[in-house]
C-alpha cells in the first residue's frame, strides 16, 4: 500500500470481483422450502445452504489454481508475480485481473444450475479455460503488435486491451457452460456453438470499433504506439 502499487490493487480488485461472481453461481440453484409448517428452517434448506458453501469455497480454491496455470499460458513469457510486485507493472495487473474475472465466470457458469455433478462442472470448467488461453492466442494473432513485448515495456493501454478481451470471452464461455445440465451431447454442442460464433463475433466487433466507432485512427497504432 505504502508503496502505491496500481498494478497489485488492479490484480487484487480483479481477484476480489472473482470471488462474488465464483459466489454468485454457487447460489443459482433450486433451493428447498425455507419453512415448514411455521415451525423454522428445513433440513433439506440447510443442506442446500451447506452445499452452496462448500461449492463457494470449491470455487475460489479453483479459482486460485485455474489463475495460475492461465497466467502462465497468457502471459507466459514472463514472471506476472515479479513484474506486478518488483516492476510495478500496470499493464501486468490488468491483464491477471482480467484472468480472474474471466476464470472466476467460467467457474461460475460451471457450477450453476442442476444435473450432472461434480465431474461435469470440472469437465466445463477446465474446457473453458482451455478457450481462454485460445482465444490469447487466437487475439494476438489478430494483432498487428506483440501482447508479450508490449506489456513488457510497461505499456498499459495494451494490457487493458487484452484484459477487456479476456472479460469479453469470459462472458461468452459463461452462456455456453451456464444453466442445468441435460446431457453430454446437448451441453458439449452448446458450448463449442458459442466457443467458435464467440471468437468471430468478438472480431468482428473490433474491426466495428476500428472503422466506424473509431474511423480517424487506428486502434492497433493507438494501443502499441501511442499507448
Amino acid at each position: 500500500r505504502t508503496k502505491d502499487n496500481v498494478a497489485l490493487g488492479l490484480s487484487i480488485t480483479g481477484y476480489y470481483l472473482g470471488i462474488v461472481i465464483v459466489f454468485v453461481g454457487a447460489v443459482y440453484q433450486d433451493f428447498s422450502p425455507i419453512v415448514a409448517d411455521g415451525l423454522g428452517f428445513t433440513k433439506d434448506y440447510w443442506q442446500d445452504v451447506l452445499e452452496v458453501f462448500l461449492t463457494s469455497l470449491a470455487g475460489i480454491l479453483a479459482l486460485n489454481l485455474a489463475r495460475i496455470a492461465v497466467d502462465r499460458l497468457v502471459l507466459h513469457r514472463f514472471s506476472t508475480e515479479r513484474k506486478i510486485i518488483d516492476d510495478q507493472n500496470a499493464g501486468t495487473g490488468a491483464v491477471e485481473a482480467g484472468v480472474y474475472i474471466a476464470t472466476a465466470l467460467v467457474i461460475a457458469g460451471s457450477v450453476s444450475g442442476e444435473g450432472g455433478g461434480p465431474e461435469t462442472s470440472l469437465a466445463f470448467a477446465a474446457l473453458g479455460l482451455v478457450v481462454l488461453v485460445l482465444y490469447t492466442l487466437f487475439y494476438e494473432l489478430t494483432t498487428s503488435f506483440n501482447i508479450h513485448d508490449e506489456i513488457d515495456k510497461n505499456n498499459t493501454a495494451v494490457g487493458v486491451a487484452l484484459a477487456g478481451n479476456l472479460v469479453a470471452i469470459g462472458i461468452v464461455v459463461l452462456k455456453a457452460v451456464f444453466g442445468d445440465f441435460v446431457n453430454w451431447e446437448d451441453a458439449l454442442a452448446g458450448f463449442l456453438t458459442f466457443a467458435v460464433f464467440g471468437f468471430g463475433l468478438l472480431l468482428a466487433m473490433r474491426l466495428v470499433v476500428d472503422f466506424i466507432m473509431f474511423p480517424r485512427v487506428k486502434v492497433a497504432d493507438e494501443l502499441a504506439i501511442d499507448r
